[in-house]
Formats: structure tokens, sequence, C-alpha cells
């Protein structure tokens, strides 16, 4: 799988001094961005780590033939006459013979050292990779923890939102939203581990595989406030929402709204390129997960 560049077009917005719910919320966000990325970086040290011991264990496999081979050549060296090897009045074929004997032995002791180093080195990865999982487990744990907690100062946050009316806040939507398009993933939120590749890295969105032409919707009402062509994916656009939210389309054509226009819920604003679709999810600046948004049946 190709490496995508994922990207967000940073916006920068001047707010009333937030209440400490709002920044509990927020600061909790971070944490569980932060354990992302220290999720990525653990996976990324797991793949290296099964890399090595993969290539170490084929480095194995062929000294044990090697050696094999040479015992082998051993036992029949031993079965020869050595007079035939000695019984020479040349002097330069019987230093030659020699030197022929002198490079085996030193090529088989060689081996025999490096097949040692190779099964220490081994088990060095094998407890680094032992380390590597068991940070895993911890990371994963402690994002779970988070999780509840956001889902906790979340409920808190809507309730007090109903209180003051403030109904088109992004988060009265959550749970209830639809992502902008409907089509298959290609990339999910978070650490992609690819093990036939050996490498891990951060998406901080969805990534996704829709039909040429095909309808994509705001998600959630707010206000467009970037429009313009991005790298890699061209056509893009970036919607303001209540409370701080922002959410990102790249991969689009044929946008039918512009910069300022206001739009609804699932209205549609532009459509796709017949290539990979991009959406990211923000609030303020920390990325979000649009799958923890959506409602159940549209993931």
């Amino acid at each position: 799988m190709k490496f995508l560049i994922i990207f967000f077009i940073t916006v920068f917005v001047q707010a009333a001094p937030e209440k400490s719910l709002e920044q509990n919320i927020l600061q909790i966000e971070k944490d569980i961005a932060e354990a992302y990325g220290k999720i990525s970086v653990n996976n990324q040290a797991i793949a290296t780590a099964q890399k090595q011991i993969s290539d170490i264990n084929q480095n194995i496999e062929d000294k044990k033939k090697y050696l094999a081979k040479r015992l082998l050549a051993q036992k029949s060296i031993k079965s020869m006459s050595w007079f035939l090897a000695l019984d020479t009045k040349n002097k330069a074929i019987l230093d030659r013979n020699l030197k022929i004997f002198k490079n085996i032995n030193s090529s088989d002791v060689t081996a025999l050292y490096e097949y040692k180093l190779a099964l220490e080195e081994v088990k060095n990865q094998e407890q680094l990779l032992e380390s590597e999982n068991k940070k895993l487990v911890e990371l994963t744990k402690y994002l779970q923890n988070q999780e509840a907690k956001l889902k906790k100062a979340e409920q808190e946050q809507i309730a007090l939102l109903e209180k003051i009316r403030n109904i088109d806040h992004l988060l009265n939507y959550k749970g209830k939203l639809s992502l902008p398009v409907r089509a298959p993933l290609l990339e999910r939120f978070g650490s992609l581990h690819d093990r036939d590749n050996q490498y891990a890295l951060l998406v901080k969105g969805l990534v996704m595989n829709g039909k040429d032409k095909q309808a994509v919707s705001a998600f959630g009402p707010g206000k467009v406030i970037f429009r313009d062509q991005v790298p890699y994916w061209g056509d893009s656009l970036i919607i303001s929402h209540k409370g701080g939210y922002y959410s990102a389309y790249a991969g689009v054509d044929n946008a039918v709204v512009k910069v300022d226009d206001v739009v609804l819920n699932e209205q549609i604003i532009a459509y796709m390129n017949g290539k990979e679709f991009y959406f990211e999810l923000r609030h303020l600046n920390i990325p979000l997960n649009p799958l923890s948004w959506i409602r159940k049946d549209n993931d």
C-alpha cells in the first residue's frame, strides 16, 4: 500500500475563554491523539523487530546449511589418504595444499562464530519484540480508559448545551451523523501497521474508495471556510462547525459550494473524482476519529 500524505489546513480561531468542562474535553482529546501517536511508533518498533527476526532466522538457516555441508566435507577429508596431499616434491603444490586446508579451517571457525552471534541476536530481538508487545497492551488499555473518560465528559457537555439551547453545537450530533460518502474504507483513523511492507504510520482521518461522481455530503451543519487545490488530492474543502470543530474533504470534484456558504447536515457539497477520498475531523487542531461520531448503521 503506497504511503499517503495526510494533510490538514491549520485553521486559527478566535474564541471566548472555554469553560473548564470544554478544557477537560480538549485535554482528553489531546491525550487520545498522543496515545494514537505512541501506538504508531510502537507498531513501527514491532514491525522492525519482526523484520529483524525474520532476516536473522533466514541467516541462521543459511549458516546451518553451510555448516552441514562443511561437516560432510570434513568427514570426506578424514577418509582421504593424507599422504596424497603431502606426497609431493613440488614445494609450490605442497604450499598450495597446506593453504587450502588452512583456509577451510578458518572459514569453518568464522561460520560457527557468526552462527553463534546470530542466535544471540535473534534472542535479543525476540526480547525486544516481547517488550514492545507489552507496551502495546498497556497503550491500548490507556487509550480505552481515555476514550471512556471522553465519553463521560462529552455527555456532561451535551447536557449543558441542552440547558442553554445550543443545538447547533456539533457535539450534539455525535452518534447521529453519517460519513460524507458510503464507500469501502481503505485506511481507518489511527495506527496503520502493514505487515507485508513492514511499516507503520499514523492516519489522522479516513481514506475511502468511492465511485466516480458519487455525492459527498457535509458532516454536520457548518460554514465552508476553504476550497482550493491540495497537492496529491486535488480539489478539497474544509467546513467549520460550531464548537471549534472542522471537517476536511479531499479528493472531490465539481464542488457545489463556495467559501462562506452555510451548509446543512448531509447537504451535498461535492462529488468524488473516482480516486481515493480523504476525510478528516478535528476539534481545533486535535484530530478525532470520525467513526466514533457516526450512527451505528453507518460504519
